[in-house]
């Protein structure tokens, strides 16, 4: 067991090293134009729209997280091609003078090349970024919202099924009242929201829908600690 969870960690550790220096590899000139059109959605709706008008106000249980979009996508925006490696493991990006309502100004000027990288966000791993800068060549933020919507739909009804199949109605129900309280129908319009759940979601469905290789030999340890 150690040592094929000793394989795991290499190979995933290698595998998302490789993904994110390829995607590094990626110019800021060849996604200049959807990071425009995203800055200036995120400059129209604000960094935590509200979903409708609560009593909560901004920081409301609707209100959406795009101060962390702006961030992901300034992330991207900052990746220098010409050091695929160091923007990998650094993850460089502009924060300023932490400027909260400017944060969308800096999308645009970090591809334009009007300011550069003063800081390194590397106490995360950016895995987001091997998905979202690809899209980011054909797709603004908008749609890539869209996107989200149609891939977190087919991953939760994939895992109903799972759950309804294995687990019985009752789980079933149960699951779906969980995510109508608490209005999962709104995560994909947030990117930050939409990574954390869909991988939770389409997980759950997998680890159902093989159940009888997970079980098996230790499998489910490997699994979680996938």
């Amino acid at each position: 067991l150690y040592f094929r969870l000793f394989c795991c960690f290499i190979s995933l550790l290698m595998l998302f090293i490789a993904g994110m220096v390829a995607v590094n590899c990626i110019s800021s000139a060849s996604i200049k134009n959807n990071i425009h059109r995203s800055a200036a959605i995120i400059n129209e709706e604000g960094l935590y729209p509200t979903t409708f008008a609560n009593k909560y106000g901004t920081n409301g249980f609707l209100a959406r997280d795009q101060y962390t979009d702006c961030l992901m996508l300034n992330i991207a925006a900052a990746g220098d091609a010409k050091e695929p490696m160091r923007s990998a493991i650094l993850s460089p990006c502009y924060k300023g003078k932490y400027e909260i309502d400017k944060f969308p100004q800096h999308l645009t000027d970090l591809v334009d090349g009007v300011i550069t990288p003063d800081t390194n966000y590397d106490w995360y791993w950016h895995g987001y970024l091997v998905v979202l800068k690809p899209l980011l060549l054909f797709f603004h933020y908008d749609q890539i919202r869209w996107i989200n919507c149609l891939f977190m739909l087919l991953a939760f009804c994939f895992a109903i099924m799972q759950i309804l199949k294995r687990l019985g109605l009752s789980y079933c129900l149960i699951t779906i009242g969980t995510f109508l309280a608490m209005h999962f129908e709104f995560v994909p319009y947030t990117m930050q929201y939409f990574s954390v759940f869909f991988i939770a979601i389409i997980s759950v469905a997998i680890l159902l829908r093989w159940r009888e290789f997970f079980d098996a030999d230790n499998n489910d340890i490997i699994a979680f600690f996938a």
